[in-house]
Formats: C-alpha cells, structure tokens, sequence
C-alpha cells in the first residue's frame, strides 16, 4: 500500500486525475491508500504520456479504448477496416484529407494492400498443403523438417496405432483374421499347408500315366 500523496509526488500528477483514473479502470482504492496492483498500474499510464508526449488523462483514455477494443475484437472476431486503421494510426480521418496528402494517397493505395494480404494468404495456404503432401508422402525424411523427426515420427507412429485399433481391430471381418493382421511368421506357414497336398497329389498322378 501507499499513500495517494506518494504517489502524487513520483508520478508528478494531480491528485483528482489519479482518482479519475483509478474510477475509469475501476482500480481498487482504500481510501488514501492505493494498492500496488494499482500504483503499477497509474505508473504504466504514466509512462505512455511521457512517451506520447501527452497528458495523463489523455493517455489513459488511449488505453481505455484499446481495451474496449480488445474485448470487441474477442467477442465479436477480428475485421480489417482500413479507414479505421489509418484513423488510429495517424489521427486523422482519411475520408477528410486531400486526395495528395500521405494520409489521402496512403488511403487510396490500401487497395494493393488488401491485395498483397490475399496473395500472400492464398500463398500460404498452397505452400502448407504442398508441405503436408510432401510430409504425407515422404515422411520426416525430406529436407526442411530433420531437427522435428522426433516429432513427426512419434506422430506418425500415433496415427499407425489408431488406424490399427479404431479400424483393424474394431471391425468383425468374419472367419479367421484380417490379412492386415496377420503376422509375417504366420503367412508362409498357412501358404505352405495349401500347398502341399496339391503337390504331393500330382507326383502320385504321374506314374499312372
């Protein structure tokens, strides 16, 4: 805790402004005591004004407002407006301004930057899905990805053992096991079994004729 009174000297504000502060931001007060979740707080708006070269009230509204809109952007999702842009960039209303002036050609440029945003967009999405190709079908081995093998080979090996366990074994394929399920050591053997009876079957055949 301290004083109002201390803070007042090293901010180097008036008292009514701290006060007018701490009831926008909602900021606890305990009487002439502020605590230091607050005190930090007055000193963050303090170091924008000093920056901004502008006054302590002044600064906390900017504040204010990029917090409004922070919550907006949450709720309601992100959209670029490129006349809002250019009015909190620059502070001044593009739709006002001369058609020459850096404001007014800077408005009529946006869009080519609207434009390059869609490539770029387009671009990335076309890159990611030649990238997920090339993961899919050359695995971790292809250039780009060696310090993330670790990585793609235990995903790799996650995704084997769910299509094992969610299809293969999941699912009644009748009489006896899947092809898929069966072991390497257990296939030559059934082979053999078939086989042999029509071999030794057409060696007793042969001297008959």
């Amino acid at each position: 805790m301290q004083h109002i009174n201390q803070v007042v000297s090293q901010l180097k504000v008036q008292r009514d402004e701290i006060l007018a502060v701490c009831e926008m931001f909602t900021l606890d007060v305990n009487g002439d005591q502020l605590p230091s979740d607050t005190v930090e707080f007055l000193k963050k708006i303090k170091d924008i004004s000093t920056e901004g070269n502008i006054s302590f009230l002044v600064a906390a509204n900017h504040v204010l407002e990029m917090q409004q809109q922070a919550k907006k952007v949450s709720a309601d999702g992100y959209q670029f407006d490129a006349r809002s842009y250019i009015k909190q960039r620059f502070g001044k209303d593009p739709e006002n301004e001369a058609k020459d002036s850096f404001v007014g050609i800077l408005y009529n440029d946006m869009p080519v930057a609207y434009q390059l945003g869609d490539t770029r967009f387009m671009s990335i999405i076309e890159a990611s899905t030649h990238v997920l190709r090339d993961r899919l079908t050359n695995g971790s081995s292809s250039s780009g990805c060696t310090k993330n093998a670790a990585e793609f080979g235990a995903a790799q090996e996650r995704a084997l053992q769910a299509i094992d366990v969610n299809f293969f074994e999941s699912i009644n394929w009748g009489e006896g096991e899947h092809p898929m399920l069966l072991g390497a050591s257990t296939q030559p053997q059934k082979q053999l079994k078939s086989s042999n009876p029509k071999t030794s079957t057409s060696v007793k055949n042969s001297p008959a004729k």
